[in-house]
């Protein structure tokens, strides 16, 4: 199958707000906290990300956030940003040369299907709705609102907040609290330092996932009492001062975790403080007990001072919790389900007398099995389980790793990840078909190679580069070989 022909139309359009000019760069050319104000250096367009749709991508362009037409390059304001511009002004109360520059950013936060948009602005959330040009406040504390997002219908809209997390609804915008018992030890849906920096990455805050039917979210407790403070000398600050933190040094406690999974649609909402009359920042007595939301998972078969959960993840169905479960060593890895009412049943373990590594989630496919990644032969390899951890197949086999796995294309029975089987030191793009079989290589010249696919699986982007040429980007099918 050929290139796409408007292959070179597609891609010429993301050069043309970087105009050839002789002179001097400036420290906004190179750290300009605006990305798409930044020279691209690497000879490629920045921030290129798929939108949705699977169609068009969603990029900065001359200052703007449009949505460009991936077959034909034609691109189109993302959304009526000026219209989410002067709300942000008039109801959100924002500067107007604050909010011009909010309301084109390429980091907006927008529900699933792209009608609304959330704003945490001055410790507090407020939700726009797209179609109408509203503006609605959700939260009026003192306290900040961290972590915040939509739930997958778009409904709710949860968040942390002193450690506990909560739910507010966004066409009341009545909260309800699913968590009691946060401090400044016990941590509710967010992540701690050993966490996020030893198991999610850091920057990686967030500690808490939606089910698909937006009924539950599932989140981890911890508790870092255990952990002895260490002491640091802040000298950025004009003014040096000494800060303490969490942190366990070798043979120290880790902090100490539990599995929940809150049910949203219990207990009663609250409204938000400021529609409440004559209350200010206090609520009256009793109108934030909600009820018991939060069933714990059952981690009996794991000591509670060698344990880490190092993923979490919802099946499509909503009714089970994936979760991975490992010693401190990091010797051994369960791949655990868990149901709603906290009942717990292995799937299948992971061992090794070295360093288990933790690689990310399964990919589940629609009747409930899922392609896993291990390097329980000494490379890592693509399996495919299923929904009750019997293992159907290895889809990946050799003296050779995966390094990317990029998903799976269910309707056309095909995985695609990138690997070293032809060369140990430059990536390429490959498939395998789910029923198993010959491995198909996609890039098929020298130097090293990466993809990025729309969300259906019938375009990527080719990221190509070798010792004598800067990174290229080109589009092309799905099954097109390179």
């Amino acid at each position: 199958m050929r290139k796409l022909t408007l292959l070179a139309a597609a891609f010429l359009f993301l050069f043309i707000n970087v105009p050839a000019q002789e002179r001097l760069l400036t420290l906004d050319d190179i750290f300009s906290p605006e990305m798409s104000r930044r020279v691209p250096f690497g000879g490629g367009p920045t921030r290129l990300t798929w939108a949705p749709d699977g169609r068009s991508f969603k990029q900065m362009q001359g200052g703007r956030l449009v949505r460009v037409n991936a077959i034909t390059g034609e691109a189109e304001p993302y959304f009526d940003s000026a219209r989410f511009a002067s709300a942000l002004v008039s109801t959100a109360g924002l500067d107007r040369a604050l909010a011009e520059r909010l309301s084109v950013s390429i980091t907006l936060q927008f529900n699933k299907g792209e009608t609304a948009i959330l704003l945490n602005h001055a410790n507090d959330l407020w939700h726009y709705d797209i179609t109408s040009g509203k503006m609605k406040r959700l939260t009026d504390t003192k306290e900040p609102e961290v972590e915040q997002d939509f739930s997958p219908d778009g409904r709710l809209v949860s968040f942390v907040r002193g450690n506990d997390l909560y739910v507010v609804d966004v066409e009341k915008a009545e909260e309800k609290r699913l968590t009691r018992d946060g401090t400044e030890r016990i941590h509710n849906g967010y992540l701690v330092w050993v966490y996020e920096e030893e198991l999610y990455g850091r920057g990686n805050k967030r500690g808490y996932w939606w089910s698909p039917d937006s009924r539950h979210i599932a989140f981890l407790r911890l508790d870092d009492s255990p952990v002895p403070e260490f002491i640091l000398s802040n000298e950025v600050r004009n003014d040096p001062e000494v800060e303490r933190t969490r942190y366990p040094k070798s043979g120290d406690p880790n902090p100490s975790v539990q599995l929940g999974i809150a049910d949203v649609t219990k207990g009663s909402l609250v409204p938000n403080v400021r529609n409440v009359p004559g209350v200010g920042d206090r609520l009256p007595a009793g109108i934030q007990r909600i009820g018991d939301s939060v069933k714990f998972v059952d981690l009996k078969a794991y000591k509670p001072d060698d344990i880490l959960i190092g993923r979490v993840a919802w099946t499509p169905d909503s009714q089970s919790v994936i979760f991975q479960a490992l010693n401190r060593e990091q010797t051994f890895l369960d791949v655990n389900s868990a149901a709603v009412d906290g009942k717990v049943k292995k799937l299948f373990t992971e061992t090794t007398a070295a360093w288990v590594e933790v690689y990310g989630d399964p990919k589940f496919l629609s009747d409930g099995s899922s392609i896993w990644q291990s390097a329980r032969n000494g490379w890592k390899h693509l399996y495919h389980y299923d929904a009750r951890g019997n293992l159907y197949r290895q889809l990946t086999d050799g003296k050779w790793e995966v390094r990317s796995f990029y998903g799976v294309d269910e309707t056309n029975g095909w995985v695609y990840f990138s690997a070293t089987k032809d060369n140990h030191i430059a990536e390429n793009i490959y498939r395998v078909s789910i029923k198993g079989g010959e491995v198909q290589r996609l890039s098929l010249s020298g130097g090293s190679h990466s993809a990025s696919f729309n969300s259906t699986f019938t375009h990527y982007v080719h990221n190509w580069s070798d010792v004598n040429t800067p990174p290229q980007q080109r589009l092309f099918q799905g099954e097109r070989r390179t």
